[in-house]
């Protein structure tokens, strides 16, 4: 074990370590020297853990603290600001978001958006389709702000403008429906359906293509769930589901059989 001698060198007095010779003086300032930094270095932790407190809750809502730099590449289009300021609005900023995240995140969002009686949810999809249909109303309404000439937007305003006329609605009595049912081969209530000339394929085209309603079951061409390297025919039945077909000979012909057995008539796709 080394060994620590207090001696006497002159008139000073010194402690001898491993060899090395430090009188009082010295070692006072080396003792300050470490506190000296050790305090340093705990004032500049102090001092970054506040600041980086103050950025987290931001400036607003009574809440103090420094607001960091803002990047370069930070979109500042209307657009952009418009969808961050959905996100500000929910936001409790005066809860901690370590201590409770969802209520820092998501705090004001039953303030702001209450579930109405006839609604069965309300997310922020919801509340963005309804700000857009409340937008798309405003435009078809107005007035001005177009090109007169411009064939499309009139036409989407004049036929806005149609469903909202309660008035010439009324007066026209049901006549469109009407005339619709006499097209696809009338109606046995209406009085003007004929059995013996009834044809049940003319009339389920009609509705399915002049009319662009699916009468029974709707068909569209997809992708097989099971091999996506094949096409298929998907004819959805009402609320019997989705029943799948792969596009071959085979397939069709067996389909066609089966809607002719049901409609008495020759089917063919």
């Amino acid at each position: 074990m080394d060994k620590i001698n207090l001696t006497e060198l002159g008139k000073k007095k010194v402690i001898e370590v491993k060899g090395w010779q430090f009188n009082y003086r010295e070692i006072v300032i080396f003792v300050c020297l470490c506190v000296s930094l050790i305090a340093t270095l705990a004032l500049t932790i102090v001092v970054a853990t506040k600041g980086s407190s103050g950025n987290m809750t931001g400036g607003t809502d009574g809440q103090t603290g420094t607001v960091p730099p803002m990047a370069d590449d930070v979109c500042m289009t209307p657009p952009c600001l418009e969808s961050a300021s959905y996100q500000l609005l929910d936001m409790n900023r005066s809860a901690h978001p370590c201590n409770d995240f969802y209520n820092f995140a998501c705090g004001r969002w039953p303030m702001l958006s209450p579930l109405n009686p006839d609604e069965s949810e309300v997310t922020p999809f919801t509340r963005m389709n309804g700000d857009n249909q409340e937008k798309l109303r405003r435009i078809l309404e107005s007035t001005d702000g177009h090109d007169p000439n411009w064939a499309t937007g009139n036409k989407v305003k004049a036929i806005f403008g149609t469903c909202l006329n309660e008035y010439d609605k009324g007066l026209e009595g049901g006549n469109d429906l009407l005339d619709v049912i006499r097209d696809c081969g009338g109606w046995d209530v209406t009085g003007d359906w004929d059995a013996q000339s009834s044809n049940f394929l003319y009339a389920f085209e009609k509705v399915h293509i002049d009319y662009w309603t699916d009468a029974l079951f709707q068909f569209r061409v997809g992708t097989d769930w099971y091999d996506t390297t094949k096409r298929i025919i998907e004819i959805v039945n009402g609320s019997k589901g989705s029943f799948l077909i792969e596009v071959t000979k085979g397939s069709v012909a067996a389909f066609e059989a089966a809607i002719t057995a049901v409609s008495g008539e020759d089917f063919i796709l």
